[in-house]
């Protein structure tokens, strides 16, 4: 069965090793080996967790799981990983699986890496009220990088237990946090300051979102007029968040459009073009 997400909130308080890394080789020995006997070779390029005596490693993982996802290690990739000693002391093994190994180039990973060493600053402070307040805020930085959106907006959500918990006697859940008005504004800003909307970003409009928000109704209009028409999903999404903020009947019946499309049609795609290019006419 899948495991709860970790943001990386979680895997920094969680993995007593933190590196960045190449991947130098990868061996599979298939299935009939048994759990976890898949390597991945790993030359340390930077360690920002823990102490190693080596700067080469060997991080043992079952490439066979389906559900939950495995850890991912290619050869020749750069990723940043978050380990834990194995039994043996020589083999590690991958945090948190998936979560816990991220392919990523050095522009991204410089990012992940202010990110990372803020929050071990941000571990270390005693009282619990001005922590909080500090891993909010640093979560809302997170949202500022596509690299680390996710890892925000995740943990802002409803889906973490950071922000919200459930009350078990209403059954219903609740807010643990409140962001401030100067949090709101920055949520927003971050949001706002995406380029080209991807259809990830739905979590993220989600959190941001108000009852009569004009504001966002305009950044929508407008990433719906200049985003790529290829973008389906996301152009979908995005027209019918449109007509739940402008309660329009035109645009809601062109929207309506969508669902009679034949998924099997092999002109599936292009007809959808043509409703959104009629949607973006009439608004």
């Amino acid at each position: 069965s899948p495991i709860k997400p970790r943001p990386l909130r979680l895997l920094v308080t969680e993995a007593p090793y933190i590196v960045y890394a190449d991947v130098i080789d990868v061996t599979h020995y298939g299935w009939k080996a048994g759990p976890d006997k898949d390597e991945a070779v790993l030359l340390v390029k930077e360690v920002l967790q823990g102490r190693l005596s080596t700067d080469t490693l060997i991080v043992s993982f079952n490439s066979n799981l389906i559900c939950p996802w495995p850890p991912s290690y290619k050869e020749g990739a750069k990723v940043l990983a978050f380990l834990r000693e194995s039994k043996n002391e020589e083999v590690y093994k991958t945090c948190a699986l998936s979560y816990g190994v991220k392919e990523i180039e050095e522009k991204g990973y410089r990012v992940y890496k202010e990110r990372i060493e803020e929050m071990q600053g941000i571990l270390k402070i005693k009282n619990k009220r001005k922590k909080e307040q500090a891993t909010v805020d640093w979560l809302i930085t997170c949202t500022n990088h596509i690299s680390t959106r996710w890892e925000g907006v995740f943990d802002l959500g409803r889906s973490s237990d950071f922000m919200f918990y459930l009350d078990r006697r209403s059954m219903t859940i609740k807010p643990r946090i409140e962001l401030s008005r100067e949090q709101s504004k920055r949520l927003r800003t971050s949001c706002f300051s995406i380029d080209n909307l991807a259809y990830e970003d739905r979590k993220f409009i989600e959190l941001i979102r108000q009852k009569e928000d004009k504001e966002l109704l305009v950044f929508l209009i407008q990433d719906l007029k200049t985003s790529p028409i290829e973008d389906l999903p996301k152009k979908e999404f995005v027209m019918k968040l449109i007509v739940e903020l402008t309660k329009r009947e035109d645009l809601k019946a062109t929207v309506s459009k969508i669902r009679k499309l034949d998924l099997m049609d092999k002109e599936r795609a292009a007809k959808l073009i043509e409703i959104i290019k009629q949607f973006i006419t009439q608004l």
